[in-house]
């Protein structure tokens, strides 16, 4: 655990004296701030050559030399300060102290520290850092840091308990839905019989009184004709929209599933609007992201240009040859760059030009008008006229005749999901009456 860490001309810093408290420590900020040095000048100070890092590179501006200090508390042997130098030739010093034993030998340190630690610096360093992206492999492969550390900390049962109480919990609500609708359906089915069954009683209860029902059912039927008439007119107007649905089905072909039904255009065509829009933003965003990488490679060669080039990040004056070769790096990374920023600007307009056409063709289909249904169950003249004839032949009969006759109301009962309810009173002989349902 590292308690302290003091920079001295270590790349971003030219002084720093940071103080590590108990629990984990976040660095957060952005590029260029001094992460990084953070993390390098941590590494060496602990690992030195083990680390994999050139110190004398990581010299700030012109400065002669750099240093590092750690203080970090090892498993067995308690604080122990590690105090590391380099100039520019790269010749490195090292002095560090614990439990009041000065240590000034390279090879020394290097077995103390391998002795508490466990293991091999180059690989510990590599594990605990993370300087150079933390990619370990070996000649069974990629090293797997994430399973390595659930097994390491004993949460492999916990995480696996994890996925199979996730699958469980899916399964119980994949089945809770699937009752659900069960018993929806079930209690439909029921309505619907409890219903039909309860019409029959009724028809049956004012068997008796059919021929009064008759002559005042022969009074509604003008109503039941205008009725049907509105129906009549709903019918058109919704197969001319059906119509004009199809037009504008052909022209946003590109935007719809093959197959759209037309009363499904304007949520389809919605969703293709949010989606073309969320597509439209991401190319926006890329585009401004390339053009600000533009900005930055630009003022970075305009510091790299001229006699006093430096480097952008540390200051550290360069050579002409490294500041001729970072000139040709960013000039590669800016040609990249302007290839990748016309390509998604065209990618703006396009996306630009396909979302202009969708939204005329989702403002047309909007603009399309619905007609409302008439209120009331659907009717139709052809049940309207054949109402009439059958209840004007029964008012018509003689009542004395029809006392002399024992008759009983056969119920004709013919519903469908597609075609509005329609029943009949029929006359036939007490012998062969019957209570008849069927569906047409």
């Amino acid at each position: 655990m590292i308690l302290n860490l003091r920079l001295r001309n270590w790349r971003a810093y030219e002084s720093l004296d940071l103080e590590l408290g108990p629990g984990t420590t976040f660095i957060v900020a952005s590029n260029g701030i001094g992460k990084t040095s953070l993390i390098l000048g941590a590494a060496w100070g602990v690992f030195g050559d083990a680390s994999g890092i050139d110190a004398a590179e990581e010299i700030r501006g012109d400065a002669d030399s750099a240093g590092v200090e750690v203080v970090l508390r090892l498993p067995r042997s308690g604080n122990v300060t590690i105090g590391r130098t380099v100039n520019r030739k790269g010749q490195s010093k090292l002095e560090a102290t614990i439990q009041g034993r000065v240590i000034t030998d390279q090879s020394e340190l290097r077995s103390l520290m391998a002795a508490e630690l466990g293991g091999d610096l180059q690989v510990l360093a590599r594990l605990t850092f993370l300087a150079h992206g933390g990619a370990l492999e070996s000649s069974h492969g990629e090293f797997r840091l994430r399973e390595h550390l659930a097994s390491v900390f004993g949460v492999t049962p916990l995480l696996e308990a994890a996925g199979a109480a996730d699958k469980m919990v899916s399964e119980a609500a994949s089945a809770a839905r699937k009752l659900k609708a069960g018993q929806k359906t079930d209690e439909a089915e029921g309505t619907k019989l409890a219903a039909a069954l309860a019409w029959v009683d009724e028809q049956l209860a004012s068997t008796a009184e059919a021929r009064t029902e008759a002559v005042q059912e022969m009074n509604d039927a003008d109503e039941n004709r205008r009725r049907a008439g509105e129906w009549e007119r709903y019918r058109t107007l919704l197969a001319e929209r059906h119509v004009s649905l199809g037009e504008l089905s052909r022209r946003a072909a590109e935007f719809l599933p093959s197959g759209t039904p037309p009363p499904e255009m304007p949520d389809r065509l919605h969703q293709a609007e949010l989606r073309l829009t969320e597509q439209l933003s991401e190319a926006s965003a890329r585009l401004a992201g390339f053009n600000a990488q533009l900005s930055l490679i630009e003022e970075a060669q305009a510091q790299l240009q001229g006699a006093g080039a430096v480097c952008p990040t540390c200051l550290r004056p360069l050579s002409d040859h490294d500041s001729a070769a970072a000139l040709q790096l960013h000039e590669s990374r800016r040609s990249q760059l302007l290839s990748d920023s016309t390509e998604a600007a065209r990618a703006v307009d396009l996306l630009s030009g396909e979302l202009a056409s969708l939204r005329q063709v989702l403002h047309e289909v909007r603009a399309l008008p619905a007609p409302a249904p008439p209120a009331g169950s659907e009717i139709d003249d052809e049940g309207v006229a054949s109402a009439v004839v059958r209840k004007a032949s029964a008012a018509a009969r003689p009542t004395a005749s029809c006392r002399n006759r024992p008759r009983i109301a056969a119920v004709c009962l013919s519903a469908s999901a597609s075609s509005p309810r329609r029943f009949s009173v029929t006359r036939r002989p007490a012998a062969s009456s019957a209570i008849r349902a069927s569906s047409s």
